[in-house]
């Protein structure tokens, strides 16, 4: 009797072969499963992503409309108050620096971040920090990389110096910056919020690119398989996709959270790769393009 239970027993368990079987099902199903859930979340954060640009655009556009077609200025302002004067006009940057309680400028935590929004021209229209960056950009849980000090970036969209009186000299954006909405020409081709990401804790100023011949000068965030989220001067959000290697590196290099003194900047566009930056020289330009820089 005794003897039968025991064969009994041994005939209900797995066999070593059946475990390895079940074993490698396990293993098949999961390299099926993994990559899927990593695609969906990717597709989520884009998701995310394009509905924060939307409200940023629109908040760019409602402004403009609360202010007789004035726009909010594209610098982070070098004040805490979130005004600055540029050129002899008063402008509202977008966002001020980041400060802490007292308002001082710190840079040490995302509450010192989100501060700063308060500040700015954007936060009546966009009252949730949330909106201001992209679920995808991680660089506010390490070190800054660049000047400033405290931590990586949280903010994830900037302006273009163009939609600014600040700076320009030298790459031919001072001589394209406005200050209506309506000196621009085909809105909704003219993109005014991006997505960036840069070595400052604060993606410091305005985004940037030389006009006066192909040459980068900050990279874009490519956060989603190879492409950009961007807001456009009509109010509307759409992704765009890099093609060219060199525009990939650049990104990926910010990513990877290069050091200040290496940041990939300055650099010519690469002989045969001039497709991201005609795109982006198009779309970028809010008016029309100055005589000079028509080549």
């Amino acid at each position: 009797m005794e003897s039968s239970c025991r064969q009994g027993r041994r005939d209900a368990g797995f066999t070593l072969i059946e475990l390895l079987v079940v074993i490698a099902i396990i293993g098949l199903l999961l390299a099926i499963i993994i990559p899927a859930l990593q695609v969906a979340k990717t597709q989520a954060t884009a998701i995310v992503c394009m509905a924060n640009v939307r409200g940023l655009g629109a908040s760019w556009y409602l402004y403009a409309e609360d202010n007789d077609n004035y726009i909010m200025d594209g610098d982070t302002g070098d004040t805490l108050s979130g005004w600055s004067t540029y050129k002899g006009v008063q402008v509202h940057n977008f966002v001020s620096r980041p400060q802490n309680a007292a308002g001082a400028y710190s840079n040490a935590t995302i509450e010192d971040k989100v501060r700063g929004f308060e500040k700015g021209a954007v936060w009546p229209y966009v009252e949730n920090p949330d909106v201001y960056h992209c679920p995808s950009d991680r660089r506010y849980l390490r070190p800054a990389q660049g000047g400033g000090g405290g931590i990586g970036g949280y903010r994830s969209y900037s302006l273009g110096a163009v939609l600014s009186l600040w700076g320009g000299e030298g790459s031919g954006e001072a001589d394209c910056q406005i200050r209506r909405r309506d000196e621009v020409i085909s809105p909704s081709e003219k993109f005014t919020w991006l997505e960036e990401m840069d070595g400052w804790g604060y993606n410091n100023r305005t985004w940037n690119m030389v006009l006066t011949h192909r040459r980068w000068t900050d990279p874009f965030a490519i956060w989603h398989n190879g492409r950009s989220t961007f807001a456009f001067a009509d109010g509307h959000a759409e992704k765009h996709k890099w093609v060219e290697q060199q525009t990939l590196d650049m990104a990926q290099a910010m990513i990877d959270g290069v050091s200040d003194s290496e940041q990939v900047k300055f650099k010519d566009v690469l002989p045969g790769q001039p497709r991201d930056y005609d795109w982006a020289k198009k779309h970028y330009i809010p008016g029309s393009t100055p005589a000079h820089l028509r080549w």
